[in-house]
């Protein structure tokens, strides 16, 4: 079986993060983290994952938006893939 890595040519992958940055700066336009559709963040953090995309420096935003939609059955399995596994606190 290929590995991801392999499918996704860099320009894609370049593209892929420039939509991911145009995602990011529209949040002040939608009101912030708090008011993004739960759907929407869903799909933002599978195109992360996807594209292999994560950034270190936006973990914090992950967090928030996963946190946001965590009543959704998917997000603790997309939590780990981002790499939050072990940034998550319970308070």
């Amino acid at each position: 079986m290929q590995s991801l890595g392999k499918l996704v040519t860099p320009i894609v992958k370049d593209k892929a993060n420039e939509i991911a940055e145009i995602w990011k700066r529209s949040l002040d336009e939608r009101g912030g983290v708090e008011n993004v559709k739960e759907p929407y963040v869903h799909t933002f953090l599978q195109h992360l994952v996807t594209f292999g995309i994560v950034k270190d420096e936006d973990f914090d935003l992950y967090r928030k938006l996963v946190v946001g939609s965590a009543w959704r059955k998917q997000m603790p399995k997309l939590a780990v893939s981002l790499g939050l596994g072990d940034k998550m606190s319970d308070d």
